[in-house]
């Protein structure tokens, strides 16, 4: 391959299981990639990119306490960089806010808010709705991955935004005058 791109990220609370999916994954992940690059040579070579996909913090208005998954992606990262400098691999690290697409897990804000109103249930928006999200297409994300991957310089960092930054409150009372228009 050409380029390996790391977008694992883990839903996972226990801290012992952590560190199997977070720390452990990408220690795994930053060996193949080196072994690989390793074996590589001239242009194939220079041209071989790991691109890191990392969630970039959302503007909440009062930030809650880290969590143990909090820490181990932030370890995982840090494993990442430190194992790309050291082993001279081209790491090129891509950050995006609120990447939102088909495939959301159910407790996503815009999968369960979708899934309150339908079935008529209450839904209450997370902070007062007072979060701000850049509301990145996972499309439009994984354009500017392989983009990345293609001619991003070794060791550079990107933050995706489409520029449509909204407080949770407002894509809230959006979509719930779409649905009141079609079913009110």
């Amino acid at each position: 391959p050409d380029t390996v791109i790391h977008l694992a990220a883990s839903t996972e609370e226990d801290p012992a299981r952590l560190f199997e999916t977070e720390i452990a994954a990408a220690i795994a992940v930053m060996e193949a990639s080196s072994y690989h690059h390793s074996k590589l040579t001239g242009e194939a070579h220079d041209r071989f990119r790991v691109v890191h996909a990392l969630r970039a913090e959302a503007d909440a208005p009062d930030s809650p306490t880290p969590t143990c998954a909090d820490a181990a992606r932030a370890s995982a990262a840090a494993v990442i960089d430190a194992w790309s400098r050291a082993y001279k691999l081209p790491l090129v690290t891509c950050m995006g806010a609120e990447v939102f697409g088909p495939y959301q897990t159910d407790s996503a804000f815009l999968p369960s808010m979708m899934a309150s109103l339908l079935t008529g249930r209450v839904f209450a928006v997370p902070h007062g709705g007072e979060m701000v999200r850049d509301w990145l297409p996972v499309r439009d994300f994984a354009s500017g991955l392989l983009r990345a991957a293609e001619v991003a310089p070794a060791q550079s960092r990107f933050e995706f935004s489409v520029g449509a930054e909204r407080r949770d409150l407002d894509v809230a009372d959006g979509i719930c005058a779409m649905l009141d228009a079609r079913s009110p």
